[in-house]
């Protein structure tokens, strides 16, 4: 079971939801809970944002850790800046 799936398994979540605050298709959610796609690399700081994810769990073949265990994507310019905004904005 990836990530986004045992997301979407929590009772409070539904993925009808999550499609309609992502901007996507509710086919598209299902595709990615079942592993059979992933998410745009341009839709994971929202991604972040709005499941609590971290950008590991939503695309490991893309955000690999580090041998300290820190997500390389905040070492990653362009896609750590969207990913702190995204992060700031949660916590408001």
């Amino acid at each position: 079971m990836n990530a986004i799936n045992s997301w979407l398994a929590l009772d409070a979540h539904h993925p009808a939801r999550l499609a309609e605050r992502m901007g996507v298709s509710r086919e598209a959610v299902r595709l990615w809970g079942a592993g059979k796609r992933n998410v745009a690399l341009r839709n994971v700081p929202r991604m972040c944002c709005i499941t609590g994810l971290s950008p590991h769990e939503i695309r490991p073949d893309v955000f690999r850790l580090n041998s300290n265990g820190d997500d390389i994507s905040k070492n990653t310019p362009k896609l750590a800046a969207a990913y702190l905004c995204a992060e700031s904005k949660s916590e408001k």
